[in-house]
């Protein structure tokens, strides 16, 4: 299976998480580090591969430090579910 772990738990500010998603799933050079530039990335599959398990470790931390921006990626990734169900990404919240 195609799995990527991303290990949240050095991230810090929003620009880290998005510096970090964007490095980790390579997106484009272009890439504008906010929630509207990762959803118009995440459902372009000429753009980007998502791997069909996506771990990412630390969230919980994460989640206490960046309350908001947890809460976009989280509906970021059950919109793509819900309204891309051929883009197969399990996202495990560890």
């Amino acid at each position: 299976m195609n799995e990527k772990t991303l290990d949240l738990r050095q991230v810090h500010t929003k620009h880290d998480l998005h510096n970090l998603l964007a490095s980790e799933l390579d997106f484009p050079d272009w890439y504008g580090n906010n929630w509207d530039a990762f959803w118009d990335v995440i459902r372009d599959i000429d753009l980007v591969t998502l791997p069909k398990r996506l771990i990412l470790l630390g969230f919980k931390e994460l989640s206490e430090k960046l309350p908001k921006d947890t809460e976009v990626l989280q509906k970021c990734f059950a919109d793509l579910k819900q309204e891309y169900p051929s883009i197969v990404c399990e996202v495990i919240y560890s």
